[in-house]
């Protein structure tokens, strides 16, 4: 019993430290796609894209109307 329970914690450890790391990397990688000047876009749909300027008001635009540019912060 006290083998299985060893094997327990030693899989729960590797998996949070494993959660840990995907969160360190994905908040290290931070990258940003704008529609136009200062547009925020917030999701890419198959025809549209939701956007917004201060995140209080979101809006939607077609796809062909945004010319997209990645901003690495």
């Amino acid at each position: 019993m006290h083998v299985h329970y060893g094997y327990l914690t030693w899989f729960l450890a590797v998996l949070f430290l494993i959660n840990n790391l995907g969160g360190i990397f994905a908040y290290l990688d931070k990258d940003t796609l704008m529609c136009k000047n200062k547009i925020y876009v917030v999701k890419v749909f198959d025809s549209n894209v939701l956007v917004t300027s201060d995140y209080k008001k979101f809006t939607f635009l077609s796809k062909e109307s945004c010319s997209f540019e990645k901003v690495i912060y």
